[in-house]
């Protein structure tokens, strides 16, 4: 008689599995979050469960994943007290094969950035063809963004920018096109998958902070997303600008003149 063939678990399965060890792991999660989120614990930790819950069953992909991974994804976003998945869209969880990675989203780096004394303000957005953009660097470095917001098509997008006001009156800015935009996101393992599928626009806000972030007065909340982020970032080159970009720039300068 043959051996009976051993059956892949079903989704109901695979999801009680998943939400056995984050329950098994509640303690772990309420201990691991910040400091700032004393006496509020038990509430955060209730948070992040759930959310990782609904994550894990609106992502079939993530049910390929062992729990473990996922319970060890959402203790490191836990640290930093982020939450995957869920509205805020301060992080998400994105299977490998079958490891769950935590990713921090636009949103999560700027909550993050607001907890920091030394930063007073921090905004990043896209820029598209028909809105109104200009930007001076050097000594005197300024800045301006006039959104076409009432447009019926603000047209394609051109690039993003970020930009942090600074305790002590400074001002830090970092500026990337599109096609530096999308050599960060070709280098990424999650390029056709995660966020940068379903958040576009909130992955190239997230990529243009990321690259603020090197000038930036640093913090260890900070560094912990700076360092569990899976964007390679660090490892893209950055694209050449085509000649005609540069006529364009040549273009403009002489018109300021």
């Amino acid at each position: 008689m043959s051996e009976p063939v051993e059956q892949p678990p079903t989704p109901v399965t695979a999801i009680a599995k998943v939400e056995a060890a984050l329950e098994a792991r509640r303690g772990n999660i309420e201990t691991l979050l910040p400091s700032w989120l004393h006496g509020q614990r038990a509430a955060a930790a209730a948070r992040i469960i759930q959310a990782a819950r609904l994550a894990v069953a609106r992502e079939p992909n993530l049910l390929r994943c062992t729990p473990q991974s996922i319970v060890v994804a959402v203790q490191d976003l836990a640290e930093l007290g982020l939450v995957a998945g869920g509205p805020g869209r301060e992080a998400y969880l994105v299977p490998y094969g079958d490891k769950c990675t935590p990713i921090v989203g636009y949103l999560g780096l700027l909550k993050l950035a607001h907890q920091s004394m030394a930063i007073k303000s921090i905004v990043a957005n896209v820029v598209y063809e028909r809105d109104e953009f200009d930007y001076l660097e050097g000594s005197n470095p300024w800045l301006t963004h006039k959104p076409a917001v009432f447009a019926e098509d603000r047209g394609a997008i051109l690039g993003a920018y970020a930009l942090a006001v600074l305790v002590s009156g400074g001002v830090q800015f970092e500026i990337m096109s599109l096609a530096a935009l999308y050599a960060i996101r070709d280098r990424s393992r999650a390029k056709n998958s995660g966020p940068w599928r379903t958040d576009e626009t909130e992955m190239m806000r997230k990529t243009v902070v990321r690259r603020l972030y090197k000038y930036l007065p640093k913090s260890p909340s900070m560094d912990g997303a700076y360092g569990m982020d899976e964007d390679a970032e660090d490892r893209a080159p950055m694209p050449l600008a085509s000649e005609g970009a540069l006529q364009a720039f040549v273009d403009r300068e002489e018109m300021r003149k």
